[in-house]
């Protein structure tokens, strides 16, 4: 008993020697989900968030942009313009929110979001205005709960801020976009 007391001494001293070494060195957050941010650092759940609603803000304005050419539909171009227009607004603030974190922002829409928008072009021109409709409430839907989740999680004041000022845009996209769509063959 008296011999296990006595090797326990050598590796707690030990232990005390290397705990200040440890904590020297500031934490990377982001493998830290939750965690306050830290200078040019940020939580996994910002980071991640930032990097979806950039890939949301590409995907809508290529979209958008998509409508305003494709569609024959005056209401139908006008909401287009205005993803490009709201989504090139929002994403200019979150580039420079995301480059003073210093969080890489994704270059392009992820894989699927590109399928959906080739899977808009190819759509025939009759069936284009409500397949892009349900495309963009479909997405505008995600991108709602992504933000009311970095708001409710995230831990970066100013991406959270970010979030909070991008929600009621998102809303207002799809409040349209539903009047839109129920307008759609009347």
């Amino acid at each position: 008993m008296m011999r296990n007391r006595l090797l326990a001494v050598p590796f707690a001293v030990t232990a005390l020697m290397v705990a200040p070494a440890a904590c020297t060195e500031p934490a990377d957050v982001r493998d830290v989900p939750g965690t306050s941010s830290v200078p040019g650092r940020v939580s996994v759940q910002d980071a991640d968030w930032m990097a979806q609603a950039h890939r949301v803000n590409l995907t809508e304005i290529e979209a958008g942009l998509l409508a305003r050419h494709r569609s024959a539909d005056a209401q139908v171009r006008a909401a287009g313009a205005m993803l490009v227009r709201d989504h090139r607004r929002l994403d200019a603030k979150l580039e420079a929110t995301a480059a003073g974190l210093g969080v890489e922002l994704p270059h392009a829409p992820s894989a699927r979001q590109r399928m959906e928008l080739d899977a808009l072009k190819d759509r025939e021109e009759r069936l284009f205005n409500l397949a892009w409709m349900t495309a963009m409430i479909a997405g505008h839907e995600e991108a709602i709960e992504a933000t009311q989740r970095e708001i409710a999680r995230g831990s970066s004041p100013q991406v959270i801020a970010l979030a909070r000022e991008r929600l009621p845009v998102l809303r207002e996209h799809r409040a349209e976009l539903y009047e839109l769509k129920g307008m759609e063959g009347t």
